[in-house]
């Protein structure tokens, strides 16, 4: 990764960040409960959008 990319990353970190559909979700690692948790929340968000 070049300087320039990392400036303009978007994320304060470059070193790990969660996007979904274009969408920040978080900048975290998640542990494995986390993850889920995302998952879960991402997957009742679709849902919703569906109706």
């Amino acid at each position: 990764m070049t300087k320039d990319v990392a400036q303009n990353a978007p994320t304060i970190w470059t070193t790990f960040g969660l996007f979904y559909n274009g969408i920040f979700m978080t900048h975290e690692i998640p542990s494995a409960n986390k993850f889920e948790k995302n998952i879960k929340y991402i997957m009742n968000w679709e849902f919703i959008s569906l109706l």
